[in-house]
């Protein structure tokens, strides 16, 4: 019965996060107001919006994780979450304060289910859905949406941000999928 339920709560939240970024609306208000003729393209202030809720998904996540794993490389992997993404979130917030868009707050609705989820397993049920989740599924969905960004944003300035952060989401990523290789089989 509990492995029925555990394995009905990852495949809920694999689909969670196996969806597109663009289809999970951040829960936070965001409301644009910048100077009439300088606000913000839909596209740019989704991205923006977005990248912060995941961020803060990640962030919340890789705490929770670190109270719950004994695996020094899963601890190793979240405390370098909470630090690059942390910092992350603060230039993403502190960018869309500039473009006149008032940053999000929290995670999405689909994200805090997943946080929710995550805080239900112990162990290795936790460790497998964190470095999936968290580590393979949202990187690769975070690395795709700036690398589409920095290709085709409006704004040249979150072009050149999105540009920018690219390679830093491909180096956790790699991380993951080895880290996924290495323990448990994930």
């Amino acid at each position: 019965m509990r492995y029925r339920t555990l394995a009905a709560a990852g495949l809920i939240c694999l689909g969670v996060l196996s969806a597109p970024v663009s289809a999970q609306a951040p829960a936070g208000k965001t409301v644009a107001s910048a100077p009439a003729g300088k606000q913000l393209g839909t596209s740019d202030k989704n991205f923006l919006d977005e990248s912060l809720a995941s961020g803060l998904a990640a962030v919340e996540a890789s705490k929770l994780i670190l109270t719950k794993t004994a695996n020094p490389k899963i601890k190793t992997f979240a405390e370098r979450m909470i630090k690059d993404q942390g910092a992350l979130n603060d230039e993403i917030g502190a960018l869309a304060t500039l473009k006149g868009s008032t940053p999000v707050t929290e995670p999405s609705v689909l994200q805090r289910t997943q946080l929710k989820a995550l805080g239900a397993l112990e162990g290795e049920e936790a460790d497998k859905m964190y470095v999936q989740q968290i580590g393979v599924i949202s990187q690769q969905n975070n690395l795709l949406s700036f690398q589409n960004t920095s290709a085709k944003a409006d704004d040249p300035e979150i072009k050149a941000f999105a540009k920018s952060r690219v390679s830093g989401f491909q180096d956790r990523l790699n991380m993951a999928r080895a880290l996924g290789k290495s323990d448990h089989g994930m």
